[in-house]
């Protein structure tokens, strides 16, 4: 199937809630599925690699830093940006 057929249907199916779509800097996106399981994403800013990853003790504090500021977190998106092992060792060698 070709790309722009498979961006279409993932578009489509944004709308109806059952895919999430993620825009990283640098016009990097991904489409994942929206299963309820909370996770945040770290992005190589030289390959575009993107690894999930959940951390208990972030998401407490980005709860605490809500209520604080007098808010009820509703929802939030966290992305971190770095290099990748890979991206490194391509730029120590």
């Amino acid at each position: 199937m070709p790309e722009s057929e498979d961006l279409k249907r993932a578009g489509l199916k944004t709308t109806q809630g059952l895919v999430i779509r993620h825009n990283f800097e640098g016009g990097r996106s991904v489409f994942e599925l929206n299963d309820a399981d909370h996770h945040d994403h770290i992005v190589c800013v030289k390959c575009g690699r993107v690894a999930e990853f959940s951390d208990p003790d972030i998401e407490k504090r980005q709860k605490k830093a809500a209520e604080e500021a007098g808010f009820v977190l509703q929802d939030h998106a966290l992305y971190l940006y770095g290099l990748c092992h890979k991206c490194v060792a391509a730029k120590t060698s």
